[in-house]
């Protein structure tokens, strides 16, 4: 069955809910429309002259950012020239023999110098047209990234909040300002006079990303932003409509749907409409609810964070994840159960290749924390949808299948050199790819039936999306045959 069984319909004053469930490339890089990305700001130039904790112009010390691990200090953040950040652990954080916010920040080093540590937080930051928003509207100083975590740092991805030193004793007595009357007037708003979300609602919140989303809380049919400086954690991600990207919230939800119809793990997700625009919910996995009710945040880290690998790199062609290091990170890590997590990723993988999600890159996955801190495991997928369904994006895989990211270039010979990188027999590629064929043949009708329940106007988009899940199956069933031909010879 589709995972939509046992849709429902929830009053919500002008929305409908429809469906519950379990990025881009062009938006990501200057080839995008708007304002040039002057990327130099945040590229790590080495070791800055002045000792960590001194502004860029020798003006003396500057005020330290602290981080913390949902209430429990972790350690403090530094600036330094350059737009660099230095980060040291507490000696609390230490002694209690706590684990390691990050593999590429370990607490063997008390001190992290400033290009490991701007590149963990420097994947913290939204990106894309949601980025200049936030800019354009904001007076910083030298210092960008460390003055954007100033100002947005509380609720990031993950369980990290990073604030200025003190701010725990500021904390507003209201943690939460319903923000659902807000969210139908923007929803009303045509693409061109709709602003990003961030901007629009006016959140102080940071998360990863470039699509047009939002952070919130949600409780009984409303919805919330933290209050200004009072860290309250939000639970799910709002993403909206896209001018660009036609039917962009429908496109994630049906890839995300199938996904988890054939056993992948994926972030639970539902469609809504506000002001008759559909937006895309997504339940946050790094959030939990104790018996009590309380929320509290587990902690992650995207691939580029646990490699340390600057989000400018994200990409296997600038130098950034490959498989075969995904594959060394998922063995190397001390994951709860690493042969099966490297099972999912590779099946993964493979469903990529056959939506056409090219934009698969190191950020799109993740390590999650449990909360007593001594476990970790690969976290649900995210981010799954066809970019191969819009002509003007980049249609080169974020990684390449061997030695192509072409992919009608993607022949028996390059699933033979991803075997490899993945670390997994010729035979047992062969009958993995073969088995997740005959899994989405038998789920695909089904959750494309669901979407159009959901909205029949894209039909021809979806009618067109089916049409290359096909074309790639019948292209990846030919060359699974021919490598186990050749393995069984």
């Amino acid at each position: 069955m589709c995972r939509g069984e046992g849709r429902h319909y929830v009053g919500m004053r002008k929305m409908v809910t429809i469906g519950l469930t379990g990025s881009i490339r062009n938006i990501f890089t200057a080839k995008e429309s708007g304002p040039s990305v002057p990327w130099s700001i945040f590229l790590a130039k080495g070791e800055p002259t002045t000792g960590h904790g001194q502004c860029a112009q020798g003006k003396g010390l500057m005020s330290r950012l602290t981080v913390s691990w949902d209430e429990r200090l972790v350690g403090y953040l530094y600036p330094e020239e350059d737009n660099l950040v230095v980060f040291e652990y507490a000696d609390s954080w230490l002694s209690q023999g706590f684990t390691a916010i990050s593999l590429s920040l370990p607490t063997e080093m008390k001190k992290h110098g400033p290009e490991r540590s701007t590149n963990f937080f420097r994947n913290l930051l939204i990106e894309g047209p949601a980025y200049w928003a936030i800019m354009d509207k904001t007076s910083f100083d030298d210092n960008v990234l460390y003055d954007y975590l100033t100002t947005y740092g509380l609720d990031c991805a993950g369980a990290l909040s990073i604030g200025p030193e003190g701010w725990e004793d500021l904390r507003p007595a209201s943690a939460y300002r319903d923000v659902t009357d807000q969210l139908e007037a923007l929803a009303a708003k045509s693409f061109k006079d709709r602003p990003p979300l961030l901007k629009g609602l006016g959140a102080k919140l940071s998360i990863a990303g470039a699509q047009d989303k939002i952070p919130l809380y949600t409780k009984n049919d409303r919805f919330y932003l933290p209050e200004d400086g009072s860290n309250s954690p939000t639970t799910i991600i709002m993403k909206i409509q896209s001018d660009n990207y036609k039917f962009l919230v429908e496109n994630e939800y049906f890839c995300l749907n199938l996904a988890d119809s054939i056993g992948l793990s994926v972030t639970k997700s539902k469609i809504i409409t506000i002001e008759n625009t559909n937006v895309l919910i997504l339940e946050r996995y790094d959030r939990a609810k104790t018996e009590d009710g309380t929320i509290i945040r587990l902690h992650q880290e995207d691939f580029c964070q646990a490699l340390n690998i600057s989000p400018q790199r994200k990409y296997e062609e600038q130098n950034g994840p490959n498989f075969k290091k995904c594959t060394d990170l998922i063995l190397n890590s001390q994951l709860n159960n690493k042969y099966l997590d490297l099972e999912n990723f590779i099946k993964a993988s493979i469903f990529n290749y056959i939506i056409g999600n090219c934009d698969a890159h190191g950020k799109n996955y993740s390590i999650i924390y449990d909360n007593k801190l001594t476990g970790k495991r690969l976290a649900p997928f995210y981010d799954i949808l066809s970019t191969l369904s819009y002509p003007n994006l980049d249609n080169n895989f974020a990684m390449k299948y061997g030695d192509k990211n072409k992919l009608y270039k993607i022949k028996s010979e390059e699933w033979i050199k991803f075997a490899n990188d993945v670390r997994i027999s010729t035979v047992d590629i062969s009958m993995t790819i073969k088995n997740i064929i005959k899994d989405i043949l038998n789920k695909v009708d089904c959750c494309l039936n669901e979407i159009l329940i959901i909205n029949r106007s894209a039909d021809i988009f979806f009618d067109s999306l089916y049409k290359n899940i096909c074309k790639s199956i019948f292209m990846l069933e030919k060359e699974a045959e021919t490598i186990g031909l050749n393995a069984r010879k």
